[in-house]
């Protein structure tokens, strides 16, 4: 009985060896994965920086060919999102979708929606804007923009926009100007 006990006692210590050096393997695995991604990333980042290099052939593919100086309006592109003129839409006459309608008008024409709501009431005969903020000539702009010709000013800072455009009955009447 002494030796079953003895190769018991010895084989359950090699399981336990073989255990500990499993967890081992795992750790170092682990820390061999870590390495190779860092080299590989390494590698890309030098790889990268010396395509872009101002004497490399390559480096025109990787620098924009657009200035911090350039006037936007030239280019044909929207204007930075924090000059854009920020409106609300308010649908004034309950026809269901009109707001929503309206506001991809005013995203085609370059305006920033930031609110698409219901009006106080469905009774609004004409689309009216109304100026919000102290950027004067927001409403204005706004209106000549979708062919309104009602600019109303009630200042409120505290709502973060420029405009508000209240859409009335007259609205599948109104064209742009071209």
């Amino acid at each position: 009985m002494a030796k079953r006990a003895r190769v018991r006692s010895s084989k359950s210590s090699r399981v336990a060896k073989n255990k500990a050096q499993t967890g081992v393997r795992r750790v170092v695995s682990f820390v061999q994965g870590i390495f190779t991604t860092l080299m590989l990333v390494g590698a890309g980042v030098l790889i990268g920086t010396s395509l872009a290099g101002e004497d490399s052939p390559l480096g025109d593919w990787f620098r924009p060919n657009v200035s911090p100086d350039d006037d936007f309006q030239n280019l044909g592109l929207p204007p930075p999102v924090d000059e854009r003129i920020k409106v609300e839409v308010l649908n004034g006459t309950g026809v269901r979708g009109l707001a929503q309608t309206v506001s991809i008008r005013l995203l085609d024409l370059g305006f920033d929606v930031v609110g698409i709501e219901n009006a106080d009431h469905f009774n609004y005969q004409a689309t009216h804007i109304v100026e919000r903020s102290n950027r004067t000539g927001s409403g204005r702009e706004v209106a000549d923009k979708i062919g309104v010709d009602s600019v109303a000013v009630a200042l409120d800072v505290d709502r973060f926009l420029d405009a508000t455009i209240i859409v009335g009955h007259d609205w599948p009447k109104i064209r742009p100007p071209k």
